[in-house]
C-alpha cells in the first residue's frame, strides 16, 4: 500500500528499538497492570490481542497503554508512528495484496514481527489521521501535523498546476508543474534517492514516487510503472488515476516535500558519506538500476555534475541499467549525454531478446557487454555459480541477462571496473529499482569481493595495489557491504 510504503520509507530510518533502556519484568504479559507500572517497564505482547513473532513480542507498558488500553481509536503522536511503535487495538497484519513486495513481512517485520499492520479488509493503514472522521475505522488516529501520510495532514499539501506525459511502453514519464514557492518547499529536504508522495483529491491515499530531476525550478519529473494487478485496488488507485489523467491543467493533484534518500546499512546518506573525509576516498561510483529506478540515478547524476564531482573526485562513473527493451527506456538522451560529455560508462541489460541497430551506441555497448559477461561466466566469473547462497540467486536466471550479476562480474576478478583499478575500498555502489535486484546485489557483490581478496592473497602486488595490505577477506568485504552499498528502500 502506498501509504504503508511511506511508513517504511520514513519510519525505518527513525526506528528505535523499543525498550533498549527499559527495566525488564520477566514473564509479565501486557495487561491492565501496565497502567500503574513503573516507568520503563517491559512486558510481553498479549497474543489474545495481537499476534507477534520473536523479539518483537517484547514491548513497553507505555506503548501498550497508548495502543491498547486507551480504547478504540487511540491517538498516536507522529513520532511514535515514525518509530514503528503504532499497533493500535483493532489492527492486524496486512495481507500480501495490501503491500508491494518491497515492504512485506520478509523484509520488514515491524512493529510486532508480523509485518506492517492494517485496519480493515480494504488495506487501510493501522494509523492515519483520517480514522478520526470515519466511524467504521477503529484503528489508531495519527496526530497532525506530520509530514508522513501525504493525504492525511494538509500542512504540507503542495498543489500541482499542470501535468505532461510521455509513454515508454508500460512506463510513463510524468512532468508535474508547480509554483516556484511550492517547488522550493518540495525540494528543500531533497537528497539523492528522495521521494515525494502524490495525492489525488477524492482518494485518502497517496503514492510514493522517486524524484527524477533537480531542476529547473517549478518542474518535477517522476516515472510511473505499470500497475501491479495482484495488489488490492486501494493500493493502486492513485497510480491508476495519475496514469489515466488527461494532460494539461489539473486542480486535484498534490505533492508533499521530499523524504528519505539513498542510505547504506548504517543509515548514512549517500552524499554525506561521499563528502566526509573520514570515510576515505570515493573514486569509483557504480549505479545499478532497473525500470523506473532510473529516476534516482538521473537526479543524483544532476547533483554530481552541478557540484563538480566529475574530473576531480571521481575517476570512473558507471551506470548498469536493466530494461525490458531498448524501446521502453526513458532518459535515453541523458544517458547518451553523460556517456559522451562526462565519460560515464553506460551498459543496458535488456531482459527481452530484441534486435537493435549497432549504429546505436547504447545497443552496441550492450551487445559487447552481453558477450563479455557470457564469456566471463565460463572463465573468471565462474565463481559466481559456486556456493549454495549464490546458487539460490542464480538458479532461475541467466546471470548474463541480469543487471545485478553484471555489476558483480564487473567488480570481480577480470571485470572491467577491477581492471580500471576500482577496489572494494574506494568504490560506492548505489542500487535503485526492482526489489529482487536490490536484495540480491549485496550478496553477489560480497561473493565478488571475497574472490578478489582470495586471489589477492596469492600475490603480494595484488594485495598492496587492490586492497592496501593483507587485510582479512571478512574485514574488507564486511566493511564494503555495510558502508559502501546504498539503496533507498
Amino acid at each position: 500500500m502506498s501509504v504503508l510504503i511511506d511508513a517504511l520509507l520514513l519510519g525505518f530510518f527513525w526506528l528505535i528499538p523499543c525498550g533498549s533502556s527499559f527495566r525488564i519484568l520477566p514473564d509479565q504479559t501486557c495487561g491492565e497492570w501496565c497502567r500503574e507500572a513503573p516507568e520503563g517497564a517491559l512486558c510481553f505482547v498479549d497474543r489474545n490481542v495481537h499476534s507477534c513473532q520473536g523479539e518483537l513480542c517484547t514491548t513497553s507498558c507505555e506503548l501498550w497503554s497508548i495502543n491498547v488500553l486507551s480504547g478504540n481509536k487511540p491517538r498516536l503522536p507522529c513520532g511514535f508512528f515514525m518509530q514503528f511503535q503504532g499497533f493500535p487495538i483493532g489492527s492486524s497484519p496486512c495481507r500480501d495484496e495490501c503491500l508491494p513486495p518491497e515492504i512485506r513481512r520478509d523484509r520488514y517485520p515491524q512493529p510486532l514481527g508480523e509485518g506492517l499492520l492494517c485496519c480493515d479488509d480494504r488495506c487501510e493503514p493501522a494509523v492515519a489521521a483520517r480514522h478520526a472522521n470515519f466511524s467504521n475505522y477503529m484503528c489508531g488516529v495519527l496526530e497532525c501535523p506530520c509530514n508522513y501520510f501525504g493525504s492525511d495532514c494538509d500542512d504540507d499539501f503542495l498543489a500541482v498546476d499542470r501535468l505532461e506525459r510521455v509513454s515508454y511502453g508500460p512506463i510513463q514519464h510524468l512532468t508535474l508543474h508547480l509554483s516556484l514557492p511550492h517547488w522550493d518547499a518540495l525540494m528543500a529536504t531533497y537528497q539523492p534517492g528522495g521521494v515525494t508522495r502524490v495525492f489525488v483529491e477524492g482518494w485518502h491515499i497517496e503514492q510514493a514516487y522517486a524524484i527524477a530531476n533537480t531542476g529547473p525550478p517549478g518542474v518535477l519529473e517522476v516515472l510511473s510503472q505499470q500497475v501491479d494487478e495482484s495488489l488490492h485496488e486501494n493500493v493502486t488507485v492513485v497510480a491508476r488515476a495519475l496514469r489515466s489523467m488527461p494532460a494539461g491543467r489539473v486542480r486535484s493533484v498534490y505533492v508533499n516535500p521530499s523524504i528519505v534518500g539513498f542510505v547504506n546499512s548504517m543509515q548514512d546518506p549517500l552524499m554525506d558519506f561521499m563528502s566526509h573525509p573520514h570515510n576515505g576516498k570515493v573514486q569509483h561510483l557504480v549505479f545499478v538500476s532497473t525500470g523506473v529506478g532510473l529516476s534516482g540515478v538521473r537526479a543524483t547524476m544532476e547533483l554530481l555534475e552541478r557540484d563538480g564531482w566529475f574530473g576531480t573526485n571521481l575517476t570512473t562513473v558507471s551506470i548498469l541499467h536493466g530494461a525490458r527493451t531498448f524501446r521502453d527506456m526513458p532518459f535515453r538522451d541523458h544517458l547518451l549525454s553523460w556517456r559522451d560529455s562526462l565519460g560515464v560508462s553506460v551498459t543496458i541489460i535488456s531482459s527481452e531478446r530484441e534486435r537493435c541497430s549497432l549504429d546505436d551506441v547504447l545497443c552496441r555497448d550492450a551487445v559487447e557487454a552481453h558477450i563479455r559477461y557470457s564469456q566471463m561466466r565460463q572463465t573468471e566469473g565462474s565463481y559466481l555459480a559456486q556456493g549454495s547462497e549464490v546458487h539460490t540467486v542464480l538458479r532461475e536466471t541467466d546471470s548474463a541477462a541480469r543487471v545485478q550479476h553484471a555489476a558483480a562480474l564487473e567488480m570481480g576478478p577480470g571485470g572491467r571496473l577491477a581492471d580500471l583499478g576500482a577496489s572494494f575500498e574506494d568504490t560506492v555502489v548505489v542500487s535503485c529499482g526492482r526489489v529482487g535486484m536490490v536484495d540480491s546485489l549485496p550478496l553477489l557483490l560480497d561473493v565478488s569481493c571475497r574472490e578478489r581478496v582470495r586471489k589477492a592473497g596469492k600475490g603480494g602486488s595484488w594485495v598492496s595495489r587492490a586492497f592496501g595490505g593483507a587485510r582479512k577477506e571478512s574485514s574488507v568485504c564486511k566493511d564494503f557491504g555495510e558502508t559502501r552499498v546504498f539503496r533507498n528502500i
